[in-house]
């Protein structure tokens, strides 16, 4: 390799082939010299805490370098186990990734912090990965959220009644539920009772506004939430336009 970077091969007589001078074959949309999924996948590379459906990180420095430069944004929506997060890192690229499960949530920030630190699984090895940069993770501000994670936590079928005061006062319903039809008559009669506590739950997690789970952000200044000065502050910067 020169001093610049360029890549040569040396030929008889002390002549230098150039990388870029070759003639390259081109990507032909059947990729049959990766293998798909688990099957490529590496003793290092796979996460056992996510199950099935990993992809190998050289599927994705492909997919990468064949649509994208250094410094370039990728976004994905659905990160996973965070391999598209992790390969985008070490490929110098910049990224985004959304995660609404919270256990893949924290499979990723635990994978890009191997990363940072110069993880040897994937593509590691061929790029010659020693480990560098740094990530910034958000979570979303919870409203309903919390309140279906109590009902969730319950242990039985008196938790969760007397906890139901707290959620019509706290939180948002449903707007077509008669809070005190349920409170007065089915909560208090013996079918709902005699369900299963799962069922109950499910029940109760029912009542909430499936919209409501979090919180939004033209309300994040309303005092009742008592999201702190910094959080507040950070928001407005992540969503500000250039």
């Amino acid at each position: 390799m020169e001093r610049n970077g360029e890549r040569y091969k040396k030929l008889t007589g002390g002549r230098k082939f150039y990388l870029k001078d070759a003639k390259g074959i081109p990507i032909s949309d059947v990729w049959d010299d990766i293998a798909s999924f688990q099957t490529a996948l590496s003793a290092a590379e796979i996460i056992k805490d996510f199950g099935t459906g990993q992809k190998p990180e050289k599927l994705i420095q492909r997919i990468i370098e064949s649509s994208t430069k250094e410094n370039d944004i990728i976004l994905d929506f659905f990160a996973g186990s965070g391999t598209t997060l992790s390969v985008a890192h070490k490929m110098k690229r910049q990224y985004i990734g959304v995660e609404q499960i919270e256990r893949h949530f924290d499979i990723c920030i635990k994978r890009l912090k191997k990363v940072i630190e110069g993880e040897q699984g994937g593509i590691s090895k061929n790029i010659d990965w020693r480990g560098v940069g740094e990530f910034i993770s958000f979570e979303i501000a919870q409203h309903n959220e919390i309140a279906k994670e109590k009902i969730i936590n319950a242990k039985n079928y008196e938790e969760i009644k007397n906890y139901f005061e707290e959620i019509c006062d706290k939180f948002f319903l449903r707007y077509n539920l008669n809070i005190k039809e349920f409170e007065e008559k089915i909560i208090e009669s013996e079918e709902f009772k005699n369900l299963d506590l799962e069922k109950q739950k499910e029940i109760f997690i029912s009542l909430l506004d499936p919209n409501q789970m979090y919180i939004n952000y033209s309300n994040m200044e309303d005092k009742k939430y008592k999201l702190n000065k910094k959080d507040i502050e950070l928001t407005r910067e992540f969503y500000k336009n250039d």
